[in-house]
């Protein structure tokens, strides 16, 4: 049987915009799109799904390679010409919450076909893609796009991606709205990034099962991350979101010598709608479904890491509270953070 080959690619550069769940991918997307020549960040889960699948060993190379190609090319062109824009006005990638709205009303009306081909050609636009919690599984991406891939991830404090955990893992399995990739363990549907430690996961509390998804997630990106060439590695950013969110500008300077472009007028609209700077880490456009609430006026970030801390200590059992313990320093280490 013949492999699959696809070499020519339209999309010029591809973005990353990565990280856990609750890690505030969806703040630094917006921002991202704001600068010279980057479109408006977009979801394209077969990217994830593909990532994930390779890695567990459920698809073949060239099978993961090229669907990735077709894919990024067939949502970067319509990204172009703006069919299928997001015009939901919640969604964090609905685009009256994103940079350049005018852009893509008026591409609307350009000329479609050839045309727009050749404006693509001349414009070369890069593709934005909020993505989930693949940095551990990035090298098929490397492997379909190789430097025309950058992956900026965002870095949280573990004890703050807590309440968002808890109140979304649960739905893997069993939400028929829940898209990711689920494992068969003995007839019940798991995540994917239970294998290995299925028995330990469905034997566990949520708490526990949090804490132990957020190790074993974070450990795998990190030996990923050490695994990747010297090139690879240099196409690879962290940006910790509580030094972004409270001195941003520092941050955007890098990412525009990371991802060679320029911030531009939107930048500010960008930040300011997503409230950088802050005072208080939590002050921003948090998903309330996902345990987000607003902080109060006389909230200070202690007293919310030590409401954290202590809610983590009193639902975690023994073990797992131990694994939170050691996460907390390696982040707040590795990253300088102290909150």
């Amino acid at each position: 049987m013949p492999k699959l080959l696809r070499e020519t690619h339209l999309a010029p550069k591809i973005v990353y915009v990565d990280g856990l769940w609750g890690s505030g991918k969806s703040l630094l997307g917006p921002i991202v799109g704001s600068f010279e020549g980057i479109e408006k960040q977009k979801v394209i889960e077969i990217l994830e799904h593909l990532s994930i699948l390779k890695m567990l060993h459920r698809v073949d190379d060239d099978v993961c390679v090229n669907l990735m190609r077709i894919h990024t090319d067939i949502q970067a062109f319509n990204m172009y010409i703006s069919r299928e824009v997001n015009l939901r006005m919640n969604d964090d990638t609905g685009f009256l919450n994103n940079p350049k709205k005018i852009m893509y009303l008026k591409r609307l009306f350009d000329k479609d076909g050839d045309a727009a081909l050749q404006r693509f050609y001349k414009e070369k636009p890069v593709l934005n893609v909020m993505i989930h919690q693949i940095l551990w599984a990035v090298k098929p991406s490397f492997d379909a796009f190789g430097d025309r891939l950058s992956v900026v991830e965002v870095v949280r404090h573990p004890l703050y991606m807590v309440d968002h955990w808890m109140n979304y893992l649960d739905r893997c399995g069993t939400d028929p709205a829940e898209f990711d990739i689920w494992l068969d363990h003995q007839g019940t549907s798991i995540p994917w990034f239970t294998e290995g430690w299925e028995d330990l996961f469905l034997s566990s509390p949520t708490m526990d099962r949090v804490i132990y998804s957020l190790d074993w997630l974070l450990s795998r990106t990190y030996q990923a991350v050490d695994a990747l060439t010297k090139e690879q590695k240099q196409r690879v950013m962290f940006v910790p979101f509580e030094k972004f969110v409270v001195e941003p500008w520092p941050y955007v300077e890098k990412l525009e010598e990371f991802l060679d472009t320029k911030s531009t007028p939107q930048t500010p609209w960008a930040l300011k709608k997503q409230r950088c700077p802050r005072e208080c880490l939590t002050a921003g456009l948090g998903h309330k479904g996902y345990g987000w609430e607003k902080p109060s006026k006389d909230t200070t970030d202690k007293k919310q890491y030590a409401q954290k801390l202590a809610f983590v200590k009193e639902n975690a059992g023994p073990e797992a509270f131990k694994v939170m313990e050691k996460l907390v320093q390696a982040y707040e280490g590795m990253y300088d953070v102290h909150i």
